[in-house]
């Protein structure tokens, strides 16, 4: 390996290694935030409940208050089960956030063969098989689905002009906002194939590594990180 080979993997390692570090840091200050929670909501029942005589009944309440602030605690610590969200449900998502708003110009008209669904698929699941396994469980309410390009709708919603395109969309609550955890419906990413495909000219290298940083940038999304905090080879 050259100099400037290596020099290109350490950048990629430091910018990686910065990524997982705000991600343990999101997710710590997720699981404080539940932490306190709880803790606040069980000084209050015992205070209400310390004010009582003591009697049978009320240690028995004080039994109950504990053993319902520990199932609390666990709940609220436990990644849901994922399950696909279908499109009708876009509008009643908390929150929209896009990869990118791509302007293309007039000559990036792509007229190559398209990728098939299935092998687009795959790359995407590469992209996937990338982050460490220490960060599954916070990706069990998740799910990650492609389709070909926003429909009308969505670039309707999303204020979309007639040159601009979307490469990914995150949709779902992160995991430091404060509804994550009183979420009903499974988050999810959808990526689009046709804006990547048409972006990177049909060249199979240059697709795969957009739909890797595609991919990532919205994972990254997921764990609580704002565009402006992503390294640049995210964004």
């Amino acid at each position: 390996m050259n100099h400037n080979s290596q020099a290109a993997q350490t950048d990629i390692d430091e910018e990686t290694n910065s990524v997982r570090a705000r991600s343990y840091q999101a997710m710590a200050k997720s699981c404080l935030f539940r932490g306190l929670s709880v803790f606040l909501a069980f000084c209050i029942l015992t205070f209400l409940i310390i004010q009582l005589p003591i009697t049978d009944t009320n240690k028995l309440l004080f039994m109950l208050a504990l053993i319902s602030a520990g199932l609390l605690a666990i709940w609220l610590t436990t990644p849901r089960t994922a399950t696909p969200v279908f499109e009708d449900e876009l509008a009643e998502s908390e929150d929209l956030e896009a990869t990118e708003i791509i302007e293309q110009p007039e000559d990036s008209i792509d007229e190559s063969l398209p990728l098939s669904t299935d092998y687009f698929e795959q790359l995407v699941q590469e992209a996937l098989n990338e982050i460490p396994r220490e960060f599954e469980p916070y990706l069990a309410n998740l799910a990650v689905i492609v389709e070909d390009e926003p429909d009308a709708e969505l670039r309707k919603q999303m204020g979309l002009k007639a040159n601009q395109t979307l490469f990914g969309l995150y949709n779902g609550n992160p995991l430091t906002s404060l509804g994550h955890s009183n979420s009903l419906l499974p988050e999810r990413i959808t990526i689009y194939q046709k804006p990547i495909e048409t972006y990177s000219h049909g060249n199979p290298n240059r697709i795969r590594k957009q739909v890797r940083a595609t991919v990532l940038h919205e994972i990254a999304h997921h764990f609580g990180i704002d565009h402006d905090e992503m390294p640049r080879w995210l964004k």
